[in-house]
């Protein structure tokens, strides 16, 4: 358990009923360990066999075990849920441009709703993977599109739960202290937004991004500006979330950051059970897994020249080779999962983004896959045109 595991396990309007539903079917117990694990590795081979076949179904078992994911297996949290749920959803998308049929349109609008009330900032990345189908399948693309619209509509009284009342105040808080009040350019959109500004709310924030996060964690203190400002709370409730998404939206720099938050959570992951410790053998192949993570940003950007070499080679969407799509859907996927994830928070990027740097490692594996087939199919191609001596 941990500590906002009774958030986790209560059915709260403003959480959803995925995880709740999913505590009631399989207990807080041994039960939920094994039924997440079991979750996670068959989500997990499933993303990896649409990434790259048999070989990237066996590769994905890394991230399916990794610590940083594996220690969510046993815990009462819904990132145990969520992130396999993500994992399952980013394949079904990829097999649905490739060989779409009803069952597995079905099936990605059930999953799809589960994984949206699983936890509320899901459904936005629903809106990417049905972006991604529009595109390379037009019309199974407009369905889920469609469908991805209702999920948003049946969702809404749930997010506008959470969005509202004491709740929303806090989030906001936070927000306003580790990410805009340090930010001069920030704080004077804020100002001019109306945002209540009093002398002592600057206090609690500062221009060195880990004081203010430290600052902001002194829940107290930071709780007390609600009940010392009426008028700054309320500002908070009716339109702090407005404003602050639009500052993001149309904010160039905010498309950046999200590298920043990737880098922060690569470098280090939350590790609850301290003491976990892991065979040698498994030790020695998680260590290389982890090692794909101290590789440049820019390599795994790199990785998109793959799609877009054989979209211009063969000047036609559906000529893309299996880890040629993969990788494009890998990359849309971690980076707007990333974007609706970071908020300028360093001590908990590794937490929220823990399924983009899944997705940025196995970017790696499925970019490996498909030189290792193109030296594969250039050597059989000279070996076919070699004469046989008589």
């Amino acid at each position: 358990m941990a500590y906002d595991s009774r958030e986790d396990i209560g059915w709260s309007p403003r959480r959803g009923w995925g995880y709740p539903l999913f505590l009631s079917l399989v207990g807080h117990g041994a039960g939920l360990a094994i039924a997440q694990t079991a979750l996670s590795i068959g989500a997990w081979m499933y993303l990896g066999k649409q990434c790259a076949g048999k070989a990237g179904m066996w590769l994905a078992l890394l991230p399916a075990f990794s610590i940083e994911i594996g220690q969510y297996h046993l815990m009462v949290l819904s990132e145990g849920l969520s992130i396999p749920l993500f994992a399952m959803m980013t394949g079904l998308s990829l097999h649905l441009m490739r060989k779409p049929s009803l069952s597995l349109m079905i099936s990605w609008i059930l999953i799809g709703a589960w994984f949206s009330f699983t936890r509320t900032s899901n459904p936005y990345a629903m809106l990417i993977w049905a972006g991604m189908l529009l595109v390379m399948k037009p019309r199974v693309g407009f369905l889920a599109m469609l469908w991805t619209v209702i999920i948003h509509l049946w969702l809404l009284p749930c997010m506008q739960e959470g969005r509202s009342g004491r709740y929303q105040a806090e989030n906001m808080n936070h927000l306003m202290l580790y990410r805009i009040l340090p930010n001069p350019e920030a704080r004077e959109y804020f100002e001019d937004k109306g945002v209540p500004m009093h002398e002592w709310i600057p206090k609690f924030a500062s221009k060195d991004v880990e004081l203010a996060v430290y600052n902001a964690h002194r829940k107290t203190q930071a709780h007390e500006l609600l009940d010392l400002y009426p008028d700054y709370t309320e500002w908070l409730i009716e339109k702090g979330d407005g404003v602050y998404m639009r500052w993001l939206l149309f904010r160039p720099q905010s498309y950046v950051e999200v590298f920043t938050g990737l880098r922060h959570s690569l470098s280090f992951y939350i590790l609850h059970a301290k003491t976990v410790s892991l065979p040698p053998v498994m030790e020695s192949v998680q260590w290389r897994y982890h090692a794909l993570g101290k590789l440049p940003i820019a390599l795994w950007l790199l990785c998109g020249l793959i799609p877009l070499y054989e979209g211009i080679r063969n000047r036609s969407l559906q000529a893309f080779s299996q880890e040629g799509l993969a990788i494009a859907v890998l990359l849309l996927s971690a980076y707007g999962h990333g974007f609706l994830s970071y908020h300028g928070h360093p001590g908990d990027v590794s937490r929220y983004m823990l399924a983009s740097t899944a997705l940025f490692r196995v970017t790696f594996f499925v970019a490996a896959v498909w030189g290792v087939r193109q030296l594969a199919k250039r050597f059989s191609s000279r070996a076919a045109t070699v004469p046989v001596a008589k």
